[in-house]
């Protein structure tokens, strides 16, 4: 109790927890040798494939049996390797829980009888996350030049797998990381005078690894190039820099008529910026299999053009397809979608019944200005939709209506208490 009053607190905390990990992690152990047997060789799971193989002839890329070409080739060409080599989900040996670190300072102050002021910085850090990476990605660093990626092969094909007999390995490994600093501040009016206010900001900032282990709409579970993991860190999914909320509800001061005395307002009210999303290309130019490409960034190119819309979000003209066997340089969550406003606001009216009963009629309207929320944009930096917004918010999971991408929504009820 700092300055000689008992109106401010000061508190300060650090902590630290542990995460269990997602119960797919636990399959993908069991879904491994020595407790799971993978066959190799069936051919019977691609029979289309080797049916067009042995159809089509040498000039033309196809393998004759007669030729001897299809069993020379059995094991290279890459439109028969998908049924003959596994893909594996192999999992660190001494993989660890993810562990989190947080801080916080924050000072309370009450004004007057019935304002209280919180202001504080609150830190997390985040250690030993999970994160999924393909330990037999394609060896681009193999690449010399020209339409291959070695002499000899044909084109687009993928260059050589550190581990030629299997396909993909979706690795899981405990060396994600994420960071977050914020400014949090906090109005509260407890209820008196017939109002109550409750009122937050947050002004933050989150870089990780990866936001989830599974991948968002905003950016892929795998990393671009699994060789180059540091390249992944970025803005978190959810990093929205600003936002604000509001709640409130007000007791209407018509108290000396009877007739329309009783009335109350109420409403919620939130604010806040974009999310951030990774802009990729499509194509394959890395012919890394995994299709996480992204694009270059051109230098000096604005990210956005003067006036961003739904049609034109983004400028296509700030990227470029890279070069094949080659990764784009545009980082994840590099580019920001469009913000988050929403009004909900209800009007109440009490009519007292005797000592104990109370009959509330209800009027609510959720997004009550009819504000349009739109979703991310299309990401796809070599797709003409590029830049393009087109849907709304989608509502929250288990909530029917009122999400913040719905338009408005009025509805009346009669609820009667005793």
């Amino acid at each position: 109790m700092p300055f000689g009053d008992k109106r401010t607190v000061i508190r300060s905390g650090f902590g630290v927890y542990y995460d269990q990990q997602v119960g797919e992690l636990y399959f993908q152990k069991s879904f491994n040798p020595p407790f799971f047997e993978l066959s190799e060789g069936n051919l019977l799971d691609n029979e289309t494939a080797v049916f067009t193989a042995l159809e089509t002839p040498p000039s033309s890329g196809g393998l004759p049996l007669g030729t001897g070409l299809f069993l020379q080739n059995l094991f290279v060409s890459s439109s028969l390797t998908g049924a003959l080599f596994p893909t594996l989900n192999p999992v660190i040996i001494d993989e660890k829980d993810g562990k989190v670190l947080q801080w916080t300072f924050n000072v309370q102050r009450q004004l007057g009888d019935t304002w209280l002021l919180d202001v504080g910085y609150v830190g997390t850090r985040g250690l030993e996350l999970p994160l999924e990476w393909d330990a037999n990605q394609p060896n681009n660093a193999l690449y010399a030049g020209g339409p291959t990626c070695i002499s000899g092969m044909s084109a687009d094909t993928p260059c050589p797998r550190p581990y030629p007999n299997y396909q993909t390995m979706s690795y899981t490994d405990s060396i994600g990381t994420s960071i977050y600093h914020s400014l949090q501040a906090k109005i509260e009016r407890h209820y008196a005078s017939g109002l109550a206010v409750l009122g937050a900001y947050t002004w933050s900032k989150s870089v990780d690894t990866n936001s989830t282990y599974f991948g968002t709409d905003a950016s892929s579970a795998f990393p671009e190039n699994s060789y180059n993991r540091s390249a992944e860190k970025g803005r978190s999914d959810f990093d929205f820099t600003q936002r604000f909320s509001l709640a409130y509800i007000y007791d209407l001061p018509f108290k000396a008529n009877q007739f329309i005395k009783g009335w109350e307002a109420a409403g919620i009210v939130i604010l806040q910026t974009g999310a951030p999303y990774t802009p990729t290309v499509s194509g394959n130019p890395s012919n890394n299999i995994d299709g996480n490409d992204r694009p270059n960034v051109v230098p000096g190119v604005p990210f956005y053009p003067s006036h961003k819309s739904v049609e034109q979000w983004t400028n296509p003209a700030a990227f470029s397809v890279p070069a094949a066997y080659t990764f784009g340089n545009a980082g994840r969550n590099i580019l920001t979608g469009p913000g988050v406003g929403d009004w909900d606001f209800s009007l109440l009216r009490n009519f007292k019944i005797g000592e104990s009963k109370n009959l509330q009629f209800r009027a609510e309207m959720f997004n009550i200005f009819n504000t349009s929320n739109f979703a991310l944009p299309n990401g796809s930096a070599n797709c003409s939709c590029f830049g393009v917004i087109g849907n709304t918010v989608q509502p929250i999971a288990g909530q029917a209506s009122g999400g913040p991408g719905d338009p408005r929504e009025i509805q009346f009820a009669m609820r009667f208490t005793w």
